[in-house]
């Protein structure tokens, strides 16, 4: 890895749900980096939202 090689990681094990607010944040950070995000610990809901609004694909997701 380079210098500036990293990945960002965002844990939502204790994140009971997601709102607007955090999937517009979620995507302005994608926009704003270079690196990989992943996001640990998302559970079905979280999970189910994300695919229906196209963003599953975007990130690595890690279930709990």
């Amino acid at each position: 890895m380079g210098a500036h090689d990293c990945t960002v990681a965002i844990d939502m094990i204790e994140v009971p749900h997601i709102d607007l607010t955090f999937l517009h944040e979620l995507e302005a950070l994608r926009s704003r980096l270079t690196h990989r995000i992943t996001v640990v610990g998302v559970n079905r809901h979280a999970r189910h939202v994300l695919q229906i609004i196209n963003l599953y694909h975007l990130f690595q997701i890690v279930e709990a």
